[in-house]
């Protein structure tokens, strides 16, 4: 199982003064109480300060926020406003398979055993204001989705036949993702923590990528999926505020990544 460092990468920098920057980022957002301890500790045992104490072992992400619920697979019948995605499902595969007809989907780092691409709408709360213009139906419910535009990523996936993404865990537990599913042929299936799941067209799943997870494609044409993050629903307005700036923070950096798959 590897940690995949999709907003985070500590490789190339010291990790002290990172440290330090996210501390006085944290003081800036005016936190106090219980929300600043909360982010304190996700910083501390981030950079070794205090041991983290993970509730379930296949849940092992690189900022880990102790206290919110453990739980690999959600239903999204708790998350009332995806139905308005659902019901577009017709409109929203349209748009996103003119951007693959025209090869705007990014093809990405063939590292996980297969061929991928995706192409961002939103990015760390940044608005491509390009494809959004293109995809004009999924941008218009993608604002109206809580959290979408600020709690990590949106983007079209796609997966080429063949592909294995390997086991990896997502960089923090603060964040869920849910998937559309927008073109899902046979052999298609997701692995999050210890269930295997299946896309449908037209319907979303949700899951906190935080888990170790891992996809498989034995079919035989390319699955494409509307990927977007939400956040965790046991966070509160306070505390979104304060990670969605560590986020930026942390990615901007010199060496800071942000992937996605």
């Amino acid at each position: 199982m590897t940690v995949d460092s999709r907003y985070f990468s500590s490789r190339t920098e010291d990790t002290s003064l990172l440290w330090k920057q996210l501390q006085r980022q944290t003081s800036e957002n005016g936190l106090h109480g219980k929300v600043s301890e909360r982010i304190e500790k996700c910083l501390n045992i981030r950079f070794g300060k205090e041991p983290a104490e993970y509730v379930d072992q296949l849940q092992r992400p690189e900022f880990y926020i102790p206290g919110l619920r453990t739980q690999a697979w959600y239903d999204p019948a708790e998350f009332p406003w995806l139905a308005a995605l659902e019901r577009a499902h017709p409109r929203i595969a349209a748009e996103c398979i003119e951007l693959a007809k025209a090869g705007v989907l990014e093809k990405r780092p063939e590292g996980r055993g297969g061929r991928w691409a995706t192409s961002h709408l939103y990015f760390l709360g940044g608005k491509s204001e390009e494809l959004c213009a293109r995809c004009p139906e999924t941008s218009r419910l993608i604002e109206q989705t809580p959290g979408a535009t600020s709690a990590g990523l949106v983007y079209f996936a796609s997966l080429a036949p063949g592909t294995h993404l390997e086991p990896h865990c997502g960089p923090t537990n603060a964040r869920l993702r849910c998937h559309l599913g927008v073109r899902i042929p046979e052999g298609c299936s997701i692995r999050v923590g210890a269930e295997t799941r299946q896309w449908t067209e037209g319907k979303c799943l949700v899951f906190d990528d935080s888990f170790e997870h891992q996809v498989w494609h034995v079919g035989t044409t390319v699955r494409l999926v509307l990927v977007l993050d939400i956040w965790h629903p046991d966070l509160t307005p306070e505390e979104t505020r304060a990670i969605s700036g560590l986020m930026r923070a942390a990615a901007a950096r010199p060496g800071g990544q942000a992937n996605a798959h």
